[in-house]
């Protein structure tokens, strides 16, 4: 089984809320880690995505620690969504493809 991880950060502008989580996050840059599975005994290269980890910063100012939390890519797409609409951007057809 060969596992690739790639990392991405996205950008909160406004106070979000993400998964099972019942904190309110504050706006920023959140890095994103998906682990991706090679599909094996194609005829071709191919991933799927197996799990997607968003870093979360500390509430304490004075240490720099974060916090790991498993999401869904769609709980991802989902709350970078919300976010362009409290910025007023709605797009009625967006498509994200996050190839972290």
């Amino acid at each position: 089984m060969t596992i690739r991880t790639s990392s991405k950060f996205v950008i909160f502008n406004h106070p979000f809320k993400i998964g099972r989580l019942a904190e309110i996050q504050p706006a920023g840059s959140y890095k994103v880690d998906t682990d991706e599975e090679l599909i094996e005994g194609l005829s071709f290269i191919a991933y799927k995505r197996v799990m997607t980890v968003i870093h979360l910063h500390s509430k304490n100012k004075l240490k720099s620690l974060t916090r790991a939390l498993t999401i869904t890519a769609k709980e991802l797409k989902e709350a970078l969504q919300n976010d362009n609409v409290a910025n007023g951007n709605v797009l009625e057809d967006l498509h994200i493809d996050y190839k972290f």
